[in-house]
């Protein structure tokens, strides 16, 4: 995924094509699938063409709803849609990260499917394996893809601090899309032709709280794939104390809406706060924005409120700057993107 432009979230086509081997194999035409989301097939197969992520997110979605599998036919075995619904829901109520992580490799493994998982702690480090398993052949290996990158975000998440990776290794070798693994994984080194393929990164996020609620994980449950593809920001304490002002403010008229209110709050001089934020991989300005998205996001799940409410509510004074804003950071409008929440398969009941 580029996330270079301000405007424009992209991700390789090239990927895309790999992503549908699953649904080729089924028998299902892809080309038409791709048209009916306005993605042109025939780009699919230039090594340098990207696509919009809003088209991306909208293919996913159909996929999932047509072959009735979250992982679109790339696992021996499907995986019914609510499978992550039900693990997401599971590891929110665990202490720390230590034990959501342990339990999301229980859960999968359940499965008995193309791949063993299993999280492992040596020294100052852990890993999160993905080993395949004989005899349960995968479509592409864009699975492992799928078994890596959205775990590390969604335990990122949990924590609400980027989980920086020390190192990616992969069990193939390196193919026409490699270079995207350096958007998905955020410039870690990456290793191809491994043993197995693993995440690893510093073992003292595992005793990190879970910082999420059931609540706003039944609306990440209901953004799906939406936040596989949006920047994630690196966090920290600073970083989270900010982002609990702003969206505490913003039920309060916008209270804290610029960085000198938030520092005063804090009892920090405004360039500290500004020095921390920055050092933590990310900025006030970055921060608001991503928690009027996703407060936003969740209004946009809420059916009586329409988009001059919800744009009035997250401080915007005029709709369109609202409506602007929210294209920047989807690259869907408001509109569209309630549209999408009730596409087959991804009701808000999911």
């Amino acid at each position: 995924m580029d996330t270079s432009s301000k405007h424009k979230l992209t991700i390789s086509a090239r990927s895309i094509w790999h992503f549908l081997a699953g649904v080729r194999a089924s028998g299902q035409d892809t080309d038409q699938l791709c048209r009916s989301v306005g993605i042109e097939p025939d780009l699919l197969l230039e090594a340098d063409a990207r696509l919009p992520i809003e088209r991306v997110v909208r293919l996913v979605r159909q996929c999932i709803a047509l072959l009735h599998d979250e992982f679109s036919g790339l696992l021996y075995r499907p995986m019914k849609p609510g499978t992550f619904r039900f693990v997401a829901l599971s590891v929110i109520h665990t202490n720390s990260l230590h034990e959501a992580v342990n339990k999301l490799v229980e859960f999968y493994n359940l499965f008995d499917n193309s791949f063993s998982l299993a999280i492992i702690q040596k020294n100052k480090h852990a890993e999160l394996q993905v080993r395949r398993v004989e005899g349960r052949p995968v479509a592409s290996t864009c699975a492992i893809d799928m078994l890596l990158g959205p775990p590390h975000r969604f335990l990122s998440w949990l924590i609400k601090r980027r989980i920086l990776l020390e190192k990616v290794t992969l069990d193939f070798a390196r193919h026409d899309y490699a270079s995207e693994y350096q958007h998905m994984f955020y410039a870690a080194p990456i290793l191809f032709n491994q043993q197995f393929s693993a995440i690893k990164f510093d073992a003292r996020y595992l005793d990190f709280p879970i910082l999420q609620t059931e609540v706003s994980v039944r609306n990440y449950i209901q953004r799906i794939p939406m936040d596989l593809f949006l920047p994630l920001d690196a966090g920290g304490e600073t970083s989270i104390d900010v982002s609990r002002l702003i969206h505490g403010g913003i039920a309060n008229a916008d209270m804290y809406a610029n960085l000198e209110q938030v520092a005063l709050t804090l009892r920090l001089n405004p360039q500290t706060l500004r020095r921390r934020l920055k050092g933590e991989g990310t900025s006030f300005h970055s921060l608001k924005a991503q928690v009027q998205r996703d407060v936003a996001i969740h209004y946009l799940g809420e059916a009586g409120l329409n988009i001059e409410a919800i744009s009035d509510a997250i401080g915007y004074s005029e709709a369109s700057a609202f409506i602007r804003a929210f294209k920047q950071w989807t690259g869907f409008t408001p509109l569209q993107f309630r549209k999408d929440l009730t596409v087959p398969g991804h009701s808000r009941s999911a």
